[in-house]
């Protein structure tokens, strides 16, 4: 019986791009042994990731050994960019001409099929190397520290873990609070504060996009932004010469071994990296999903969410039998597994995915409101008690000074709200995961790798975070939120 790994759980209402995770030989590429096998699993848009355990290992190890061969990750960063970004160029000007032409069936599908035939570049060049690097990562490093007391290690943690450069959604905060600190001296009907809002705008339209939006930026959204944002003090990171400083400091003291600096060094970069797919993936979802789909949507007269279920075979007969088309689609926004242990995935819907997936090994959590405890790991220690925020994105205007955060997994756009919470509770990840980096820069007790804290936390929820043992106690249910 194969073991698996859960790797992703997050809200991503939508077939694209998921199911191109395996469409390049990855056996062969990275020289493995063992054959990877990822199944995608969705209850109602709420989607869990599973990789196989040998198989992701081994590729995770393989990563790691490359990178502690490279001379200079920066190059390895800026090839996975180069490439990605031709990609978003080259599917940016295919939805142009769709737009262009009109849609149609036919157009969709030969979208669909450059979206398939490119995005593993991305897979390829990119998310690979941080996505399996993850599970080897966090051992190596404290296998290394293993001599070290623990309050050290997490001192060592703060203060290596740290980028000097900036990621692209930090480059997008310090960009929008330009325009708040402009707005507050010459007001925001102001001219120059117009043509400011219409120029970040241009840039960061598809930012809050991600899989299945349906956010995105234009000017009405962005001024109204600003002008929530008046109350709001942006706190920039310290200059890039200071965490050098922090860093070099921390190397004498700690007398680092210099295979140690290059595994923090990989970590540094890797976090870069996964905030770079990020930035291609949320722009070639507001293309696929949010641009050519949609249309089609609107031409066929069905819901533009419940088109984001689609595959290629499924709109082939979407004309001639379109009651079919939208019963599977239907079926699809209730539950659906893209299961791929060969090089091709297979789409399963209802009994069917119970009984796959546990032939498989894999057994569907459920819910359950007995729980009074989680436990996971400690990103950043501490003990806090407050109301849970479950977030399935970023992108809210309501997140209240003080609210505990509970998330699949944070990223980059998550820090203007962990700034504001007070704590950080995730399914997924470990000391070298974004929500613990950030953790530990803000001092924010912080838990990872619970699996299930988005399944059992609620809205309002009173909890205790003992960042101090890893452990997460449910005080009182059910009370909502002001």
């Amino acid at each position: 019986m194969k073991k698996w790994i859960i790797t992703r759980t997050r809200y991503a209402p939508c077939y694209w791009p998921f199911q191109t995770y395996f469409g390049w030989d990855v056996k062969d590429y990275w020289g493995m042994k063992n054959t990877p096998c990822c199944i995608h699993v969705w209850e109602k848009g709420n989607f869990t990731a599973y990789l196989e355990e040998t198989a992701t290992l081994e590729l995770g190890h393989l990563i790691l050994n490359r990178l502690m061969e490279s001379k200079d990750l920066s190059l390895i960063r800026a090839n996975g960019l180069e490439s990605g970004n031709q990609v978003v160029t080259e599917l940016r000007n295919l939805a142009e001409k769709y737009v262009a032409n009109g849609p149609s069936i036919s157009k969709t599908i030969a979208y669909l099929e450059k979206v398939a035939e490119l995005y593993p570049i991305i897979q390829r060049d990119n998310m690979h190397f941080w996505l399996h690097l993850g599970f080897v990562l966090e051992p190596e490093i404290r296998t290394k520290l293993s001599d070290i007391s623990p309050d050290s290690i997490n001192r060592i943690l703060k203060d290596m873990s740290v980028n000097e450069e900036k990621s692209y959604s930090a480059k997008e905060e310090d960009s929008f609070f330009e325009i708040v600190d402009k707005a507050k001296d010459e007001g925001i009907e102001s001219a120059s504060v117009k043509k400011a809002i219409q120029k970040f705008t241009n840039q960061y339209f598809w930012f809050p996009y991600e899989y299945a939006g349906p956010n995105s930026w234009d000017t009405t959204a962005v001024t109204a932004r600003v002008k929530n944002s008046f109350s709001i003090t942006h706190h920039k990171p310290p200059a890039s010469s200071e965490i050098i400083s922090i860093r070099e400091k921390c190397i004498r003291e700690f007398n680092l071994s210099q295979k140690v600096v290059k595994l923090f060094e990989i970590m540094r970069t890797m976090s870069l990296m996964q905030d770079d797919r990020k930035m291609m993936n949320s722009q070639i979802c507001y293309y696929t999903n949010g641009v050519v789909l949609k249309m089609l949507a609107n031409e066929l007269g069905i819901s533009e969410r419940l088109i984001l279920y689609t595959d290629i075979p499924l709109l082939r007969f979407a004309e001639s039998n379109k009651d079919k088309f939208i019963a599977e689609l239907t079926k699809r926004a209730e539950a659906y597994a893209i299961v791929q242990i060969t090089k091709n995935p297979v789409v399963i819907t209802g009994k069917e995915i119970e009984r796959q997936l546990g032939e498989l090994g894999i057994i569907i959590e459920i819910e359950n409101t007995d729980v009074k405890e989680l436990s996971g790991s400690s990103g950043y220690k501490g003990i806090i008690t407050g109301r849970v925020r479950v977030l399935a994105t970023s992108h809210v205007t309501d997140f209240q000074e003080g609210d505990i955060i509970v998330t699949g997994m944070t990223t980059p756009d998550f820090v203007p709200l962990i700034r504001k919470a007070s704590a950080i509770i995730a399914n997924e990840g470990g000391i070298t995961c974004h929500a613990a980096i950030v953790a530990r820069e803000l001092k924010k007790p912080c838990i990872v790798g619970t699996k299930i804290a988005t399944k059992i936390l609620r809205d309002g929820d009173l909890v205790e975070v003992d960042a101090n043992n890893g452990i997460v106690r449910i005080i009182e249910k059910g009370k909502v939120l002001n």
